[in-house]
């Protein structure tokens, strides 16, 4: 009767060893991998580090439903791990993108805004008070930014500005932008009577809070731009939209890089009514 009893004692082993492993208790990082995944299929899926994580995340979901914890455990840290590396090159690539799109940009904003600088000069000249044709002022200063003007009357001009960019998650603005900024900052000091809204923009990618918060922080960093050239601060306000603006989409990363801008709203323009709208130059 030993041997029986030892046989059975192990087969009941056995048992407890299966049943054990036949459950893994939820633990959140699956899903945590899951959602890094998704993330990083944003910025393409042709990459190896994304076909990497797609692969361990499928081995993961095997292994948790096979009740292999050790498999699990290594499989949905990989892949993790790889999804967070597809996630970077993403960036990497979108920030190279954007350099390279600024570095073409920023001697043609330089010239703009020499340009707009030489147009005032002469304008103080010419009226120390307040300069007559401020029609043509803001036409280059449009040019200047890369801006898309707008009349909405009553004195108002909105300047949609995709020239006014920002890296991803960035909150700094880039030296293009500063070139263009410095162009805004001319005219305002020429103007003394016309105040500006800076609006803050994302794009989509990212928590909606987030991307407020963030469009909040870029719309600050161009007032605080302003300031620092002497613009009084009592003239200058800002918002943020968030990714609720955009305007162009972000299916692209061509798009999503116009929609992380600062749109600029001018008050107290004196010839609004008679101006016409101005495209990109």
């Amino acid at each position: 009767m030993i041997l029986p009893l030892k046989r059975l004692a192990l087969a009941g082993g056995l048992l407890m060893v299966t049943a054990c492993a036949s459950t893994i208790e939820p633990d959140g990082r699956l899903e945590a991998a899951r959602d890094r995944v998704d993330a990083a299929a944003e910025y393409g899926t042709s990459r190896s580090s994304y076909t990497r994580a797609t692969g361990f995340l499928s081995e993961a979901e095997a292994a948790l439903e096979a009740g292999d914890e050790r498999v699990y455990d290594k499989s949905v840290e990989l892949g993790d791990a790889y999804a967070q590396v597809a996630i970077a090159e993403g960036q990497a690539d979108e920030a190279r993108d954007v350099v390279e799109a600024m570095e073409g940009e920023l001697s043609d904003a330089e010239a703009m805004a020499a340009r707009l600088e030489a147009d005032l000069e002469a304008a103080r000249a010419a009226n120390r008070t307040r300069p007559s044709n401020m029609s043509q002022t803001l036409s280059l200063l449009a040019g200047a930014m890369k801006c898309t003007m707008i009349d909405r009357g009553s004195g108002t001009v909105a300047l949609s500005c995709p020239g006014l960019g920002f890296g991803f998650d960035q909150s700094q603005l880039s030296v293009a932008a500063d070139a263009r900024m410095s162009a805004l900052a001319q005219f305002l000091d020429t103007y003394g009577g016309v105040a500006v809204e800076l609006v803050g923009h994302t794009d989509s990618i990212g928590p909606e809070g987030w991307n407020q918060s963030l469009s909040e922080r870029r719309a600050e960093a161009a007032a605080a731009f302003l300031r620092g050239e002497d613009i009084s601060a009592g003239r200058i306000t800002t918002s943020g939209q968030g990714e609720s603006q955009p305007i162009a989409g972000n299916d692209t990363r061509a798009g999503r890089a116009q929609n992380r801008r600062v749109d600029v709203i001018l008050r107290g323009v004196t010839t609004a009514g008679s101006m016409t709208e101005s495209r990109d130059i």
